[in-house]
């Protein structure tokens, strides 16, 4: 659903910079909302002997804590 959204909107930006006019004007279709969250940072340099002998692995480990992280935080 995210992929058709995007393309959706580049088209719409497509057809507007063909039109011409100030870029100032031109609204956005699917306007963007922003959410910064600050946790606990994670140890990236601890995790590189790990990385090196199972990337594959690490990287899920990794990316599950930062979503474990966001879902709290």
């Amino acid at each position: 659903m995210d992929f058709l959204a995007d393309f959706t909107e580049n088209l719409y930006d497509l057809f507007n910079r063909l039109r011409g006019g100030n870029i100032s004007h031109r609204s956005a279709l699917f306007p963007r909302s922003l959410k910064t969250t600050f946790g606990r940072p994670l140890d990236l340099t601890a995790r590189l002997p790990d990385y090196r002998t199972n990337k594959r692995e690490t990287l899920a480990r990794t990316v599950a804590d930062l979503i474990e992280e966001w879902n709290h935080g």
